[in-house]
């Protein structure tokens, strides 16, 4: 028998989705569901090939579903507190993450940077963005007045007068990037706030 070789993958399940050979009918629904329980969510997958492949796209294509790796990332003590106190003084915090929108919107809350229940994502539907909560939808400029998320991939379908709006009204940036972070800074910056960025490590 020849030899084969297993190819593993794991990845944010959005990002796995399109390269899988199969895609279980509830693989978004369960996901979400871990990912607003506060999870970070990491879908799996595999494939045998007989034969060494030739570069990445060919190596990732059709792969078998594996199942989701859900980690705890549990808060660290005296965060909550530390945010009270940042508000009371009259910051306003947000997070900026590059974990699932659902993900940050339950640590926001958890730690009262969000305070709705509802959570509404800014997401790019084309070339119109809309907010978008569960089966609900809004053009950008009928914005609710809170619980607001952007998605990284939203912004490049914003003007630069969009992107002023949505830094300073959203409370939480997810599956950003260094670049997506950078224009949400400048975008607070240019009007003269002055910003302050904390990492979590």
């Amino acid at each position: 028998q020849g030899a084969t070789t297993v190819v593993t993958c794991k990845g944010a399940p959005e990002a796995l989705r399109p390269l899988l050979s199969e895609v279980p009918a509830d693989y978004d629904a369960s996901y979400e569901q871990h990912a607003s329980r506060g999870m970070r969510v990491l879908a799996l997958a595999s494939r045998t090939v007989s034969s060494q492949p030739d570069d990445r796209s060919t190596a990732e294509a059709d792969l078998t579903f594996r199942g989701f790796l859900c980690l705890t990332s549990p808060l660290k003590p005296g965060t909550a507190d530390v945010i009270k106190h940042l508000q009371a003084s009259g910051h306003k915090c947000v997070i900026i993450t590059g974990d699932n929108v659902l993900t940050a919107a339950h640590v926001a809350r958890s730690v009262g940077i969000l305070r709705d229940d509802q959570t509404w994502v800014l997401t790019a539907n084309g070339e119109s963005p809309v907010w978008r909560s569960g089966n609900s939808v809004k053009p950008f400029a009928a914005a609710p007045a809170s619980g607001l998320c952007c998605r990284g991939d939203a912004l490049a379908s914003l003007s630069e007068l969009q992107v002023a709006i949505v830094a300073s009204r959203c409370s939480v940036f997810a599956r950003f990037s260094p670049k997506h972070k950078e224009t949400i800074v400048d975008a607070l910056n240019k009007p003269g706030v002055t910003t302050l960025m904390c990492g979590d490590g």
